[in-house]
């Protein structure tokens, strides 16, 4: 984990395959291995950040990240933003 992209492996279909998300300009990406990275946000809206933070286990707590972005849109001529932000934590 760095600030600007998550990478990691998920089995899928039994194949081990690596996801990275970043920001890419306004948008926020998935790449899958080596293919073309595609765009989850649609063109109606703007990421205007994308950060992750990592969360080492400690305590008995497991390892976990937690992801923030803003996304802009128009609504009736004028601009709305909303931040998000979740966390998650791998399983045992």
């Amino acid at each position: 984990v760095n600030p600007s992209t998550l990478v990691t492996t998920k089995s899928i279909s039994g194949t081990p395959t690596q996801l990275t998300f970043a920001k890419n300009g306004s948008n926020i990406t998935l790449q899958r291995d080596s293919s073309s990275a595609t765009v989850l946000n649609s063109s109606n809206f703007l990421a205007t950040s994308l950060l992750f933070t990592d969360i080492p286990a400690s305590g008995g707590s497991p390892h976990g990240v937690t992801t923030g972005f803003t996304l802009i849109t128009n609504q009736n001529g004028r601009a709305s933003s909303q931040d998000f932000s979740f966390t998650k934590y791998l399983r045992r």
